[in-house]
């Protein structure tokens, strides 16, 4: 993990947090959010974000049960912080579908760019049987109905642009008009295939697709990358957009 002075945690907990009043236990979970990002989950050391706050390691297991069970907070942290930004983007006035769709797709990369190994280990906490179980024990519930209100919003966006709709998009997560979406079958079934080709590209960007990262031609890979994605992208679009 990069050094911090406390400037520096200051700027995280105003960030992240509850500014002066973050819970030591939520400082916890931000700093090994952070750490999972620099180091990955194998190398995650519960210790470091401990070693940042002055406290004692036995306070993890006081708070989380261990160190499984902080990967896990971390990890749900984490996947909140990539549905603030998604809703956060998703304008409250009628607006261009398309350009909606395309910024959607923006932001998630930006996030898989910022937090790396971590932004996939948010979606897919699987790094062993009892962080999985933790995981959707405690937090399970919630991030089926993150997931249903994403897909809610790429169906109701998939759906404007082929009918040359404009929509205003003002339901609330866990209150998702699961009816409506059952009306438009087609465009159901091409947001899922928009959301498994997004968080395809998410993972490459996140740089935790392995073959791509070895390629021994960087310059060339600097040199597409944007054409590439830009193109990728353009084709996930026309291919949701197709009746």
């Amino acid at each position: 993990m990069p050094s911090f002075t406390m400037h520096d945690l200051d700027a995280l907990w105003d960030n992240y947090g509850s500014g002066a009043k973050t819970s030591v236990k939520d400082k916890l979970v931000i700093l090994s959010a952070l750490e999972i990002a620099d180091k990955g989950t194998l190398e995650f050391n519960a210790k470091t974000p401990c070693e940042l706050i002055g406290a004692k390691t036995s306070i993890v297991n006081y708070y989380f049960g261990g160190r499984e069970g902080l990967m896990a907070e971390a990890a749900a942290f984490v996947h909140d912080e990539w549905f603030r930004l998604v809703k956060n983007c998703i304008s409250p006035k009628q607006t261009d579908p398309i350009k909606q769709l395309r910024k959607l797709i923006k932001v998630q990369l930006s996030f898989a760019l910022q937090w790396r190994e971590m932004a996939v280990f948010a979606s897919y906490p699987n790094s062993s049987p009892l962080i999985r179980e933790i995981y959707f024990n405690r937090f399970g519930q919630h991030t089926k109905e993150i997931i249903e209100y994403y897909l809610a919003v790429i169906t109701q966006l998939i759906d404007d642009a082929r009918s040359g709709k404009k929509t205003v998009i003002d339901f609330e997560l866990g209150h998702v008009p699961k009816h409506k979406a059952r009306t438009m079958a087609s465009s159901l079934l091409a947001a899922t295939s928009f959301s498994w080709s997004v968080h395809g590209l998410f993972v490459w960007t996140a740089g935790q697709h392995a073959p791509s990262q070895k390629l021994e031609d960087k310059k060339f890979s600097s040199l597409t990358e944007t054409f590439a994605v830009k193109h990728h992208i353009n084709t996930i679009i026309e291919s949701a957009l197709k009746i």
